[in-house]
């Protein structure tokens, strides 16, 4: 079994998320990102680039939740929406921690 590397961040951000795709820029360096939910509404999360958009069929972030997730220098945007209320969802790229 292979040690987990502790988690380095190198940016942090942050998005308001509503019922409207919103997106936030991840700039900075690092091949991970930790997601976190910080409230109870579930929110879903797409990564692509400054165009993406995010629906409520993508990647499913429950309330109260962090996840890791490998990051290809390709990403440069995160995008988030609820399918109702609100939510607050921060990013921070870095590296390890996977």
């Amino acid at each position: 079994m292979s040690a987990v590397d502790p988690f380095t961040p190198g940016g942090n951000f942050s998005i308001s998320v509503t019922n409207t795709t919103g997106r936030v820029a991840t700039t900075g360096n690092g091949s991970v990102m930790r997601l976190a939910n910080v409230t109870s509404t579930e929110c879903f999360v797409a990564f692509g680039t400054s165009t993406v958009d995010a629906t409520t069929s993508g990647f499913s972030m429950p309330g109260n939740t962090q996840v890791f997730v490998a990051s290809s220098g390709a990403i440069t945007h995160v995008a988030a929406i609820t399918a109702s209320g609100t939510t607050t969802l921060r990013i921070s790229r870095g590296d390890g921690g996977v």
